[in-house]
């Protein structure tokens, strides 16, 4: 009898980007329901940095994470501008 590998959708490396995405789309939704009562630019000041950190989770993270992005420490780097240019989308919206 042969053992099957592990299967690779219970592993915490497929687990971490669905996380990084349901996190990223709650923290857009409690912040918008947050500051939706609030008409001041303190309100849409913090609803545009959630959005921005909500896109660095759900988006650029899980890219990153599914190799969809070229890291900048990849030594076979087709690309190094888009690369570079990608890492500092990820700087931007993750700080």
């Amino acid at each position: 009898m042969q053992l099957s590998p592990p299967l690779v959708i219970a592993s915490i490396d497929a687990a971490r980007p669905v996380f990084m995405i349901v996190m990223g789309l709650s923290l857009a939704i409690f912040t918008w329901r947050l500051a939706s009562g609030a008409r001041s630019w303190s309100a849409r000041l913090m609803v545009a940095g959630s959005l921005m950190l909500a896109l660095g989770y759900a988006v650029i993270l899980p890219a990153y994470a599914g190799v969809l992005i070229q890291q900048i420490n990849d030594p076979n780097l087709a690309n190094p501008a888009s690369a570079l240019g990608w890492h500092l989308v990820k700087l931007v919206t993750m700080n």
